[in-house]
């Protein structure tokens, strides 16, 4: 199972349309979901992603990224043109031409979130 998500990323990630610069806004809706709190990991079902609640919305900043809705900048430790990283110690956030994988790892050690998305200008 954690092979077939893993190949579905890659395969994403490839498929994507090259766009994206800072100082855009993204609105991101979530393609697949993994996590895990204590010793069983699962994976989110595709209709408990198609909820609003799970629509993500950030602006890319010239050193950060900032989701507005959820008060929470992040800063980019890598970047060129078209692509960054960032972390701030939980929140790991990928983004490349248009898809972005958010990992969250919360206080507790043994928890994480990761999901998946496809993101456009708005």
């Amino acid at each position: 199972m954690k092979k077939l998500f893993l190949i579905t990323i890659i395969l994403l990630l490839e498929s994507f349309p090259s766009y994206g610069k800072v100082g855009d806004g993204y609105i991101c809706h979530p393609i697949e979901g993994i996590y895990s709190f204590g010793k069983d990991l699962m994976i989110s079902k595709s209709e408990s992603l198609s909820h609003p609640i799970h629509i993500e919305k950030f602006v890319w900043l010239k050193d950060t990224i900032q989701f507005n809705e959820l008060k929470l900048t992040i800063p980019i430790t890598i970047q060129t043109n078209e692509t960054f990283e960032s972390y701030d110690g939980y929140h790991k956030v990928s983004f490349d031409d248009g898809f972005m994988i958010w990992t969250k790892s919360g206080v507790n050690p043994i928890g994480f979130n990761l999901k998946t998305f496809n993101c456009k200008k708005f």
